[in-house]
């Protein structure tokens, strides 16, 4: 049975986030050390903890508009304001009693979760859900201008990772991968995002 995980890279104050962006974006955001979006991006902005969930996303940063993947550092205390905001992106009948409470809820809510099937590195099912967070409204303007303290450019450590993986070089490939470990949460969070103790 598959359970929700959260793994994550953090310290005492801060953990890691992955994203994909395009080339300019990247670029302006590195030189200002804050994330620095195109004019029309979307209103949410999605991101993870997971390191081998960004690489899906961006298929290992070949994906347009990812060639570049970002390491931004934010403050736990908005990674868990932002959970504790969340609506999950799919209907949950544990939490709400219709689709259309549940549909209002989402409306209304500045985050929501989306759970995936975590994989490994060759690409199978780890065995748990891993979430990413949709920051919209108020999140997506408090996660650009006060959550991240720091970001640098991870791309080339990426390509270094997936060539590794296409050689089938599967040791070398795992023991570049960032380290993950549960992040702990707050009892009543973990009930909230259906968590296991």
């Amino acid at each position: 049975m598959n359970t929700f995980q959260i793994r994550a890279r953090f310290n005492q104050n801060r953990l890691t986030v992955y994203q994909g962006h395009s080339q300019s974006v990247a670029d302006a955001s590195l030189a200002s050390g804050k994330l620095v979006l195109a004019p029309k991006a979307a209103d949410s902005l999605w991101i993870t903890t997971s390191f081998l969930d960004a690489m899906r996303d961006s298929d290992w940063a070949m994906r347009e508009g990812q060639h570049r993947i970002l390491s931004l550092h934010m403050t736990r205390q908005g990674f868990e304001w932002a959970l504790d905001h969340a609506v999950s992106a799919g209907f949950d009948p544990e939490r709400f009693d219709t689709e259309t409470q549940w549909q209002r809820a989402l409306a209304h809510s500045p985050v929501r979760v989306q759970w995936d099937q975590a994989l490994s590195l060759n690409g199978k099912p780890a065995g748990y859900m891993t979430p990413r967070l949709g920051l919209a409204l108020e999140a997506r303007e408090r996660f650009l201008s006060e959550w991240i303290s720091d970001i640098s450019d991870v791309t080339p450590h990426v390509l270094k990772i997936h060539q590794l993986v296409l050689d089938e070089d599967w040791e070398a490939a795992e023991s570049r991968v960032p380290g993950e470990q549960p992040y702990p949460l707050r009892h009543s969070l973990r009930q909230r995002l259906g968590i296991a103790a």
